[in-house]
Order: structure tokens, then sequence, then C-alpha cells
């Protein structure tokens, strides 16, 4: 085995290490695009926010990239420019769209946070069955005096 060890390391010495291979310069395009996708993992993995607080995370990320592990005011950033990329796509193609059910959506998440959304519903010009959130906003329950009473028949 001793032997094969030495003929690999001398065959793949000159080979570049992880940490090269990943070299992303800090501003570069490419950590842009790294931004990006790692927002879009976020949203669509309902990741936490707080994962990008991780001490042991940003450690581990030194060691691999020039560039810092973006932050959440970064990612809030990237999530507003998406954002504004998604309804600048759609805005045009809805206006063209002759029937349209709204629905209203809500959930709890697990943190116990309340959420409502407003969902379009649509048939597009290949007939196909489209959906589209239009907004969702956090929902803070205010009750002055006491619960409302469910009335019993």
């Amino acid at each position: 085995m001793s032997k094969h060890r030495k003929l690999c390391t001398a065959e793949y010495q000159d080979q570049p290490t992880l940490k090269e291979i990943l070299k992303v310069s800090k501003g570069s395009k490419r950590e842009q695009e790294f931004q990006e996708r790692l927002t879009m993992a976020l949203i669509s993995g309902n990741i936490s926010m707080n994962f990008l607080d991780n001490q042991d995370l940003k450690l581990l990320w030194k060691d691999f990239f020039e560039f810092d592990l973006p932050n959440r005011r970064t990612i809030n950033k990237k999530v507003d420019q998406i954002e504004e990329k998604i309804y600048s796509l759609l805005l045009p193609s809805l206006s063209a769209i002759e029937y349209t059910a709204v629905e209203v959506d809500g959930w709890t998440s697990v943190s116990n946070l309340q959420f409502n959304a407003i969902l379009a519903h649509f048939i597009s010009d290949d007939w196909m069955m489209r959906e589209i959130c239009l907004g969702v906003g956090k929902v803070c329950w205010i009750f002055h005096g006491p619960s409302p009473q469910i009335p019993h028949h």
C-alpha cells in the first residue's frame, strides 16, 4: 500500500489543491454568482438566515475561499434583487391573462410564526395551470380585551 501511495503522490503532485481549485477572489463575478445561488438555496430550502452566523461554518469557509461568507444583510439584498427581477419578468405577462383566481393561504412556521400569502392561479398560453405568489406577510395578532368566543350551535 505504501508503494502505491508513493506512486500516486508522485503522479499527482503537480495537481492543484482543493483551495486552489475553489479560488474565487473577493468582488469577482464568480462571487456574485455564488451569492445568488446561495440565496436561492436558502430560500428554496427554507433555511434560516441564522445558518450564516455559525462560527464553525465561517472558519470552515475561510479555509477554502478567499472571499467572506455572505452575511444576512447581503443575502437579504440578494433576495430583494431576485424579487425585483422576478416581478419585472412576470408583470408584463400577467397583464395579458384574461381570468385569474386569487387565493389566500396561511400557515405557521416551525418557530411558531404565522404567515399569510396571496396566490394567483391562471391558465397559461400553453394550457398549463400556473401559480404565482403575489406576496407574503407575517401575521401579528393583537387582541384588546377578551378572546373572541365561537358561538355554539
